[in-house]
């Protein structure tokens, strides 16, 4: 695996030791996430059980919003970047094996990515939660449950 960031690799400095280390606990032992400690950051590694999906910020609101009225949005991350916000739905993959076709606008992160968890920083910035995982509901949304939100919210509004 490699430990390459969505962003750019390389954390930067600033993000308190106690509270990657509280974050890393967390994550780790509620919800099962594969995590390591990698400087500044708490690294979520893609794997069998957790992917991610990558959206430009403003799609992104429509894609939460339909997600949001339909089915449970699970936990949703706000990275940072030089020039653009990025949001990063956890998802799960589907059982069949076989993924879906990646609607235009949005980037199926691959298991040679880790995703920076809060409360990293990333050179952008401070990595943050638009929506937090909950315990009470630990379960993650479907691959093809996001990417057909994706689709819809890519459609023509006919008001």
């Amino acid at each position: 695996m490699s430990s390459r960031h969505v962003l750019r690799p390389g954390a930067v400095a600033g993000a308190d030791r106690t509270a990657l280390l509280a974050a890393h606990r967390t994550y780790a032992s509620e919800f099962g996430w594969p995590v390591a400690l990698n400087g500044d950051s708490v690294d979520l590694f893609l794997d069998g059980a957790v992917r991610a999906v990558e959206v430009r910020a403003g799609f992104a609101c429509e894609v939460a919003g339909l997600l949001w009225a339909s089915a449970p949005l699970g936990p949703v991350l706000s990275l940072p970047g030089e020039s653009k916000l990025l949001w990063v739905f956890l998802v799960a993959p589907d059982g069949d094996g076989v993924g879906p076709a990646v609607p235009p606008g949005v980037r199926l992160l691959s298991s040679r990515h880790t995703v920076p968890l809060p409360p990293s920083r990333v050179r952008g910035g401070e990595v943050g939660w638009v929506n937090r995982p909950d315990p009470a509901q630990p379960r993650l949304p479907g691959l093809r449950t996001v990417f057909t939100a994706a689709r819809v919210a890519q459609r023509p509004h006919r008001w």
